[in-house]
C-alpha cells in the first residue's frame, strides 16, 4: 500500500469516527433546565427573625420527593440570599414548599423549566402567599409593562419543528457517514489502482 492510500484510509477512517462521536454527543439530549432562583428575602419563625445559622430548605413535590432541591445558610440575621431550586423537565408546574429549619413555611412557589426571573420571597411559619411567576408581584421587574421593549416573535420553536431540526440533522449525518464509508471501501477494494 502507497503512502497517499495509507493517508487517504487513515483520513477516511478518521472522518467516520468523528462523525460517530458528532451524532453521539450532539444529538443525543437537550441541556437540563435552568434553576428556579430567589435571590433574597426575609426569613421569619414566629414572628422573629430566623438566625444565622438556620438553613432554608427548598423542596419540589415534598409529598413524593424528600430529597432537598436547594438550600441556603442565612449569614445574616433574618435574611438569606441566593436559593437556587433545581429540578427536572417532570417537575415543571409542580410545587416548591420551602422549610426553614425543620419548620415548613407558609409560602410556596411553583416551579417553572422555563428559569422565571429571579424572585424576591420573604418566608415565614405564617400567613400564606402562592408565588405564580406569571402573577407575582414579588420579582425584582418593577418596569411598567408600557415601558418594556416588545420582542417580535417571528419563529415559535415546537416540538414538531424541534424534532423536524433533528430530523434534518440526522440525514445530514447518516448522508456524510455514508459517503466516508463508501469512500473507505472503495479505497480498500481498489488499493493497487491508485
Amino acid at each position: 500500500m502507497t503512502k497517499i492510500n495509507q493517508l487517504i484510509l487513515v483520513f477516511a477512517t478518521s472522518t467516520i469516527i468523528l462523525l460517530n462521536i458528532f451524532i453521539i454527543s450532539g444529538v443525543a439530549s437537550a441541556p437540563p433546565p435552568l434553576p428556579n432562583a430567589f435571590i433574597s428575602g426575609n426569613v421569619e419563625i414566629d414572628g422573629v427573625d430566623a438566625p444565622v445559622g438556620t438553613v432554608v430548605y427548598a423542596y419540589i413535590d415534598i409529598a413524593n420527593d424528600t430529597v432537598a432541591d436547594g438550600s441556603v445558610t442565612i449569614t445574616t440575621t433574618g435574611h438569606y440570599e441566593n436559593l437556587a431550586v433545581t429540578g427536572t423537565a417532570e417537575d415543571h408546574e409542580k410545587e416548591i414548599t420551602f422549610k426553614i429549619g425543620n419548620i415548613t413555611a407558609a409560602q410556596t412557589a411553583k416551579f417553572s423549566i422555563y428559569s422565571p426571573n429571579p424572585a424576591v420571597l420573604d418566608l415565614s411559619d405564617t400567613g400564606s402567599l402562592l408565588v405564580n411567576p406569571e402573577e407575582s408581584t414579588v420579582f425584582k421587574d418593577t418596569t411598567a409593562p408600557e415601558d418594556k421593549e416588545v420582542a417580535v416573535v417571528t419563529e415559535v420553536e415546537t416540538e414538531s419543528s424541534a424534532q423536524e431540526k433533528s430530523n434534518g440533522l440526522d440525514g445530514f449525518t447518516f448522508i456524510i457517514g455514508t459517503i466516508g464509508l463508501l469512500l473507505a471501501v472503495f479505497i480498500t477494494k481498489y488499493k493497487g489502482d491508485i
